[in-house]
């Protein structure tokens, strides 16, 4: 057990702490794989998905103006035939790990598509709901997710999660917008939103460098290790209390 005393507010990592980090590698990515075209002919003639489509093409237009070469997505011809060539897009896109607004709404809106038709349940370990209801209910802390993941990504996962609706336990999300998890200055930015001293905040990952970024911001932090994690070095263990499961701290 790790006694540690009482924060105001938690701040939990998805990815490796509250998420197997398989999960997400594992389940969501490979199933816009293999569910992107079946997602696109039931949306094909929504305002929404005419939207993210109309982004894709547009950022088809500034990688083609940089010098790649990405699937040209059609403008007419069949059904199939346009279908056929988001889906080239998308697929050369997540192949050479493009990273932009377009792609990741695209991804968004096949992971909704999956949740809704129950393909998908968001990963949960066993001791987190029972933890996160503890620390709510008996303790009066408050909970924050803070993951790269876009937060609706994450309110996906949780809403739809292996152990139920878990979105209720939590109080508010952050994501990459903040800044980078590595850097201080995000962690700063978030004790100020909570409008909290640092002290008065715990963060808990599965990542040593975003653990030492927090405490640099004044706040607290604790590692986990989850299976399938990245092991930490011995000076990583020694530098932060480690826990295998929530249910290991003891709040005094």
């Amino acid at each position: 057990m790790v006694k540690i005393k009482r924060p105001k507010a938690i701040i939990l990592d998805i990815e490796g702490t509250t998420t197997s980090a398989k999960f997400v590698a594992e389940k969501l990515f490979p199933y816009i794989r293999s569910h992107l075209k079946q997602y696109l002919r039931s949306a094909w003639h929504t305002e929404e998905l005419a939207v993210t489509i109309t982004r894709l093409r547009e950022q088809q237009q500034r990688d083609t103006a940089a010098g790649f070469r990405p699937p040209e997505i059609l403008e007419s011809g069949s059904a199939e035939q346009m279908i056929q060539s988001v889906v080239n897009n998308v697929l050369w896109q997540m192949d050479n790990k493009k990273k932009n607004t377009a792609l990741k709404q695209v991804q968004i809106l096949v992971w909704v598509y999956g949740y809704e038709q129950e393909h998908l349940k968001g990963h949960v370990f066993e001791d987190v709901p029972h933890a996160l209801y503890r620390w709510k209910n008996e303790f009066d802390i408050k909970l924050y997710i803070y993951s790269t993941g876009m937060v609706v990504a994450q309110q996906l996962l949780f809403s739809c999660s292996t152990h139920g609706n878990l979105l209720p336990l939590f109080d508010n999300y952050f994501d990459a917008t903040i800044g980078a998890k590595t850097d201080p200055e995000s962690f700063r930015t978030i004790i100020s939103k909570l409008n909290l001293y640092g002290y008065q905040i715990l963060f808990i990952t599965d990542t040593y460098a975003e653990a030492r970024a927090a405490v640099q911001a004044g706040c607290r932090a604790l590692l986990i290790i989850r299976p399938g994690n990245k092991p930490l070095s011995e000076d990583e263990k020694l530098e932060f209390a480690v826990i295998h499961s929530f249910d290991e701290i003891d709040f005094v």
